[in-house]
């Protein structure tokens, strides 16, 4: 009922205040024809319909206090003075900033699939529940594809899809990868492509070859400022329970800059461990941590949707600077990346860096410790 009513006020809304960009439609799976799935050097990629031009752009938003409301026109952050959209940070190479971004199902459970490999260099990460408590993550991968001596490393492990891939997938514009999916998870993605072995020469290839065929990716902007961003409260570290077996962990180094994220060894101990990154050995360490909060579907017991897409507003908690803040998101208009806002409806912003994203199942779960950690504990069906 909630997305019947959401779907009849953008169409309203799409009639009376403002006009999305012209778009073009990807073609489910389930329908597509052999001609329109094409194989490259043994590796299968599902193709959508061609035919929209790419379009320069000509601002990046990297601002405060902005206004978040649907607007007339649409501009897609993609190259503007050679900083990366989707990290506000300047580009090594701006060149690879016209290739799609690719999503790519990274394991996190049993545990002998870590430490797993490349995470470090995804500009965005999801965390999302698959049942029983286990989680699994969505890497978006977009104008880096690591450094030049580990082109061929094995990345990973990749895994099967989920059913919210396909609106993380819409936002970006990109296309997924993923080992597999079940029949009635498959029929519902788009633009996918089959990889249980993937490097980051293999993620380059296929990027590129969905922007030959589609044009540049189309994706509204992301807000960033440096400075500290005001009415935030304590926030060094958060701890989020998926289930006792599945405990997470991050912490604020200021010396870094950044959050280090830590897990537990599913023992049940509640002992904490560092998240590596098996390709760096180093431990992993986002600049900002969001914990956002989604309406959870569970179809079946592995089988879960969530309101992701289109999504006018819905609380979360940022992190940032070792400072927590209590704002709202929305994934309404222009179509992009999560865009965050105060109560008054003005724009949040994110520090320039990386971003990893918690998606739970209810905010009002989130407590604040008398030490000042942040804790949450998903709430399984």
């Amino acid at each position: 009922m909630r997305r019947i009513i959401v779907t009849l006020l953008l169409i309203t809304l799409a009639g009376c205040t403002y006009r999305s960009p012209s778009v073009v439609e990807d073609i489910p799976l389930s329908t597509q024809t052999a001609d329109q799935t094409e194989n490259v050097t043994g590796r299968s990629i599902s193709t959508d319909e061609p035919g929209a031009s790419a379009t320069t752009t000509t601002e990046i938003n990297i601002l405060p206090s902005l206004t978040i409301e649907p607007t007339a026109t649409f501009t897609p952050a993609v190259v503007v003075n050679e900083i990366n959209p989707l990290t506000g940070l300047p580009a090594d190479n701006p060149a690879l900033l016209t290739y799609a971004p690719a999503l790519v199902s990274v394991s996190n459970f049993p545990i002998s699939v870590r430490p797993q490999s490349g995470l470090s260099f995804a500009p965005h990460v999801y965390e999302l529940a698959i049942g029983d408590g286990e989680t699994r993550f969505l890497a978006v991968f977009y104008g880096n594809y690591g450094p030049q001596d580990a082109q061929a490393v094995r990345l990973g492990s990749i895994r099967s899809g989920r059913l919210p891939f396909e609106e993380l997938r819409t936002m970006y514009d990109g296309f997924i990868i993923m080992a597999g999916a079940a029949p009635e998870v498959y029929s519902q993605l788009t633009a996918t492509t089959f990889q249980d072995k993937l490097s980051f020469s293999i993620i380059q290839d296929l990027a590129e070859e969905r922007t030959a065929h589609k044009g540049l990716p189309e994706f509204g902007p992301m807000t960033f400022d440096p400075a500290i961003q005001p009415q935030g409260v304590e926030g060094e570290a958060l701890e989020i329970q998926w289930n006792y077996l599945n405990r997470v962990r991050w912490t604020y180094d200021p010396a870094k800059g950044c959050y280090l994220r830590e897990q537990d060894h599913a023992d049940g101990s509640g002992k904490f461990y560092p998240a590596t990154d098996k390709l760096t050995g180093e431990q992993l360490c986002f600049e900002n941590v969001v914990m956002l909060a989604a309406e959870h579907d569970y179809v079946e017991k592995y089988i879960i949707e969530m309101n992701l897409l289109y999504v006018i507003r819905e609380p979360a908690v940022f992190f940032r600077d070792g400072q927590a803040y209590r704002v709202n998101w929305t994934s309404l208009s222009p179509p992009g990346p999560i865009r965050f806002m105060y109560e008054d409806g003005s724009a949040f912003a994110y520090k320039p860096g990386q971003v990893f994203y918690e998606i739970i199942d209810s905010i009002y779960e989130v407590q604040q410790k008398e030490d000042g950690t942040w804790f949450v504990r998903f709430i399984n069906p």
